[in-house]
C-alpha cells in the first residue's frame, strides 16, 4: 500500500502522467478513504491534460476499467469542475505576483529578525520598491501609482515601474524557477479541504455535487501559464533595457 501511494504521489507531480498510469495505480486501492481521495485530487491538479476535451472523453470511455466506480466518478466530476473555471490573464498575473511578494517578504523577515515591524516594512519597501537613483518625488509617484486602478489591472505600465527595482527584478527572475514548487507546497491546505468536502459528498451519496465545489487548488496548467507569462515579462524588460542603452549611446 505504501509503495503504491509513494508512486502515485511521484506521478501526480509530473506533467506527463497518463490515464493508463492513473487507472493502474487507482485499482490498487481497495478502500475509498481519505488517502485515496487525496491521491485522486493530486493526480487531477498535477496533470497537464485535464482541460483537454479528448482527455475527458478518454476518461469517460475508461469507466469500466476501474475496479471502484466511485474513483472514476470523483476524477471525472473534479475534471469537469475545473473545466468550468475560466481564468483570464489578469488573474494569472495577480496570482503570480501575490506568490512572489509573499515569498520575498517571508525571506526578508527571516533575515531581519529582531527588527521592529515599522522599520522592517520601511526597509522592505526601500529594498524592493525604490530604485537607487530615485528621489523623493519619484517615490511619491510610485506610491501614487500603487493606489490607482493600475494595480488592480496589473497593466504593463505598472509592471515596468514595479520591476524597475533591480532587487525585485532579480528576485522575480529567480522566483520563477521555484514558482511551481512553492505553489504545490502551499496548495496542500486547499487539497486537504477539498478532500474533506468530497468525503462528505461520498457519505451523503452526492458525488455529482463535486461540480459545485469552490476554492479549488491551482492546477499544473494554470501554474505553467503563470510561469510563461512571467518569463515573457522578464524578456520584455530586458529588451527594453537593451534598447534604452542603445539610444543613450547614439
Amino acid at each position: 500500500m505504501v509503495k503504491f501511494f509513494l508512486l502515485f504521489l511521484d506521478l501526480s507531480q509530473s506533467k506527463n502522467m497518463h490515464l493508463e498510469d492513473f487507472i493502474e495505480i487507482a485499482n490498487q486501492f481497495k478502500d475509498l478513504d481519505q488517502q485515496t481521495v487525496q491521491n485522486i485530487v493530486y493526480w487531477v491538479i498535477g496533470s497537464s491534460s485535464i482541460l483537454n476535451d479528448d482527455f475527458e472523453k478518454k476518461l469517460i470511455l475508461s469507466k469500466f476499467r476501474f475496479k471502484n466506480a466511485q474513483i472514476h466518478q470523483i476524477a471525472l466530476h473534479l475534471i469537469q469542475r475545473y473545466k468550468l473555471v475560466n481564468k483570464n490573464e489578469e488573474e494569472f498575473m495577480k496570482f503570480l505576483f501575490r506568490k512572489l511578494f509573499k515569498f520575498i517578504k517571508k525571506n526578508f523577515e527571516d533575515n531581519n529578525k529582531g527588527m521592529l515591524r515599522k522599520q522592517l516594512n520601511q526597509k522592505f519597501f526601500e529594498t524592493y520598491f525604490i530604485k537607487k537613483d530615485q528621489g523623493a518625488k519619484d517615490v511619491e509617484n510610485f506610491r501614487s501609482l500603487k493606489k490607482t486602478k493600475l494595480v488592480k489591472m496589473i497593466s504593463n505600465k505598472y509592471l515596468m515601474v514595479l520591476l524597475s527595482n533591480d532587487n525585485l527584478f532579480n528576485a522575480f527572475e529567480s522566483f520563477l524557477n521555484i514558482f511551481k514548487d512553492v505553489c504545490m507546497k502551499e496548495s496542500q491546505r486547499k487539497v486537504t479541504k477539498i478532500v474533506i468536502q468530497i468525503l462528505l459528498l461520498i457519505e451523503n451519496k452526492q458525488i455529482e455535487k463535486i461540480i459545485n465545489i469552490k476554492n479549488l487548488p491551482w492546477i499544473d496548467v494554470w501554474m505553467e501559464k503563470c510561469k510563461v507569462m512571467g518569463v515573457e515579462i522578464i524578456a520584455k524588460i530586458k529588451l527594453c533595457s537593451i534598447l534604452a542603452k542603445k539610444i543613450k549611446t547614439t
